[in-house]
């Protein structure tokens, strides 16, 4: 929850595309972020441009994370996904 640093995000912030800093400042000031508090165990699945951060617990609980991409984008240079 909101106390152990869960992730905050911007709804519908990916539908803007790729955006300039001074975009993602503008927006972050006049939206209204929504707290995804989860269960442990619990999957959140989102787009990786929504906007999104998290804070800093408050708590001392643990929290873990396992973060995942998945994407069919071909890396340049001949690299590879893992």
């Amino acid at each position: 929850d909101e106390k152990n640093g869960c992730l905050r995000v911007i709804p519908s912030s990916h539908k803007s595309g790729i955006l300039a800093q001074n975009e993602i400042d503008l927006i972050s000031k006049t939206e209204k972020p929504f707290s995804c508090a989860v269960n442990a165990g619990d999957a959140l699945i989102m787009r990786p441009h929504l906007l999104h951060s998290s804070s800093k617990s408050v708590i001392p609980n643990h929290r873990r994370v396992v973060h995942i991409e998945f994407s069919s984008y071909q890396l340049p240079c001949n690299l590879s996904w893992a």
